[in-house]
């Protein structure tokens, strides 16, 4: 379902709904819940006007001038990046990465780069068939149980299964081919293995 109506969309709802259409098939037109539209045509029964959508997410807290302060005199006395001076500022204060970032942006310190705010592009991998590529990768465990040991799991892309995992103690490649060789067929699977495989962004193909 959609999150959020636009105001062209808005209008058109209520429009709909003064005709004495159905708010149901208002809403699986507009792919909104039918309480959404509910809600929408009772405030303007009440009010006349039409909804007007407010901004989303929590409103900005901009940094008090001792947050500034603390920031712009730890920088000053180390000349290091956004990541040291957030680490040194820890202990005595809980001020997060992204706000000090803010305010050295702001305050000269950081200069602002376009090459990395430019988003980048999702690696995305789908396959119709099953066993057409697994994915792999390693985790460091952090349980207490298994604290320092290493899994490797292998998920099937198309049908998002896991195949094959094990625990082992060092994340090495002959471990990985083996767990990928002792990896289970999936049902109406005609290969057992799978033609490629991907590794983070690196795909590999057999």
């Amino acid at each position: 379902m959609a999150k959020r109506l636009t105001e062209k969309q808005i209008k058109y709802a209520m429009a709909q709904c003064s005709k004495g259409r159905p708010t149901a098939t208002i809403a699986e037109e507009l792919n909104v819940t039918q309480r959404r539209i509910q809600q929408l045509y009772a405030e303007f029964c009440k009010t006349g006007t039409v909804h007007v959508q407010g901004a989303s997410g929590r409103k900005q807290v901009k940094p008090t001038n001792e947050e500034v302060k603390l920031v712009l005199d730890k920088h000053q006395e180390t000349h290091a990046c956004v990541v040291r001076t957030t680490c040194d500022l820890q202990p005595n204060c809980n001020i997060s990465y992204l706000r000090v970032y803010r305010i050295m942006r702001e305050n000269g310190p950081v200069t602002h780069s376009p090459a990395k705010s430019r988003r980048r592009k999702w690696i995305r991998y789908e396959r119709k068939f099953s066993s057409a590529m697994w994915h792999a990768d390693w985790h460091v465990m952090k349980d207490g149980r298994f604290r320092g040991l290493n899994l490797i799991t292998y998920l099937d892309d198309a049908s998002r299964c896991v195949v094959a995992a094990r625990i082992f103690k060092e994340a090495i490649s002959k471990n990985a081919v083996e767990v990928r060789s002792s990896g289970r067929p999936l049902r109406g699977s005609a290969r057992r293995q799978p033609s490629c495989q991907t590794t983070d962004r690196v795909l590999l193909g057999w």
